[in-house]
Formats: C-alpha cells, structure tokens, sequence
C-alpha cells in the first residue's frame, strides 16, 4: 500500500440515485394506494390518488433519500472516520477490533439463500472486549459498530474516483481488506498477515430504507 496522509471512500453516486428512486416509487404507490382507499368514494379522486403519489414519492426522495456529498469513510494514520448527514464519528485505530466483513443472507420462498447486503463490523477493544481477541470474527449481536457497505461498492469508473479508491470500492472484499490493511498500517503490523474475517448473518428482516424510517420515526 502507498504511504498516504489519508484515502477517502465515498458511495457510488449512480447506486445511490437508482436506489433512491427505486425506494421513493415504492412509497408513492403505497401511499396511492392508502390514497384510494381513503378517497375511492370521492369524485375528486381521479386526479387526487396519483397526485398524492407523486407528491410522497417526491418528498421521500428530496427529503430523505436524495444522495449527499457529505457521506464517507476516511482513513487515515491514526484512525477511522464515518461521516453521515448531521452524524460523524471518528475511531483511533487502535481502540477498535480487527474489521469484519458480514454477509446478510436471505431466504426466498422456495427456501434459496443468497447474499443481499454487506456490512463492516467491528467491536470498539476495552468495551468488555479483551485486546487478545481483537483479530477474532464479529459476530452479529457483539458488534459495536456496523455499517452497510453496498452503496460504495461499484464495478464501473467515474470522474469522482481516483484510481485508489475504485479499487477499494471495486467489491466488498476489497473495501473491507483496504480498511483492515489501514489498521495493520496504523499499528505497526504487517498488512495482511491476517486475512479479513467474513461471516455470515441472517437479514430476513425489514431493509435498511425501513430501518432508516424507524429510526426517524423515533427521534
């Protein structure tokens, strides 16, 4: 790895954009179809249901889906920085676990799984979590921090990225063995030596858009 001052990951702005609008056209048909439920009876509802739509479809994308330029992942020589819209936080290196990449399984109906997201996860050392261990797997439900990490991951170059960082967006392997390689900079150790830890975790659950609203709805 190249002795640098720091690299900066930012999220494939082309998946950011599809996603937004593939979430936001979903809530617009959801609330149309409230809409209309609401308003089947009246005459004005013609034009009202669509309207209605459109106009949550819009809000949900302006409002909270629309991507930023203020979301990435900086590292650096002393440590790790996540920044989200109105969130920051910054970890030395040496107060957090080896990374882990998690693999979010799911499950169809005809009982096929496959991998549908990926996660960065690690455990902050001294939050009851013994030094010695630090190179040890996170598992799902030890983890101090964990991050979705599909919206960096691209196979395509754009204007926006430099060389370094389309390859350690080029797959969720390489974007975890970057971070880990940054820590073992970081701490003396030879980058590595120690191979990223991968595990696998259940997410039949709600998507991440639904967590999203959960988490706005109760603050």
């Amino acid at each position: 790895m190249a002795i640098k001052d720091k690299l900066i990951l930012r999220p494939d702005p082309a998946k950011l954009y599809l996603v937004a609008i593939g979430e936001s056209a979903i809530v617009g048909v959801v609330a149309a179809g409230v809409a209309y439920l609401l308003l089947g009876q009246l005459a004005p509802s013609f034009f009202a249901v669509p309207a209605t739509g459109i106009a949550v479809g819009l809000l949900v994308f302006f409002k909270l889906r629309l991507p930023t330029d203020d979301t990435f992942v900086e590292l650096n020589r002393k440590a790790i920085r996540f920044v989200e819209p109105r969130q920051e936080q910054v970890i030395a290196w040496s107060d957090i676990s080896r990374f882990t990449l998690q693999e979010g399984i799911v499950e169809d109906r005809q009982g096929r799984k496959r991998v549908a997201r990926h996660y960065l996860a690690a455990r902050i050392l001294g939050a009851g979590n013994s030094a010695q261990h630090e190179d040890e797997p996170t598992q799902s439900g030890s983890e101090d921090l964990r991050i979705s990490i599909d919206k960096y991951i691209s196979n395509h170059r754009y204007s926006k990225r430099g060389a370094d960082e389309e390859a350690a967006c080029s797959s969720p392997e390489r974007f975890a063995d970057t971070v880990n390689a940054w820590r073992d900079f970081a701490l003396n150790m030879e980058i590595g030596r120690i191979p990223t830890p991968k595990v696998q975790v259940d997410d039949n659950h709600v998507t991440e858009f639904m967590q999203k609203i959960f988490v706005k709805l109760n603050t």
